[in-house]
């Protein structure tokens, strides 16, 4: 009965780590997608001026 409930917490941590895993690496996508999005348009901005 013990061993049930240790394999129920070591899933669901598994599955927050995973989740804030993922998450993570959605942020930093988003980011660098963001950067070099703004990049282009300031570029487009200066060579308009």
């Amino acid at each position: 009965h013990q061993a049930t409930k240790i394999d129920l917490v070591s899933v669901s941590l598994g599955s927050v780590g995973i989740l804030t895993a993922v998450l993570l690496v959605v942020l930093v996508i988003t980011l660098l997608l963001v950067n070099r999005h703004h990049k282009r348009q300031t570029k487009q901005l200066s060579e308009k001026m």
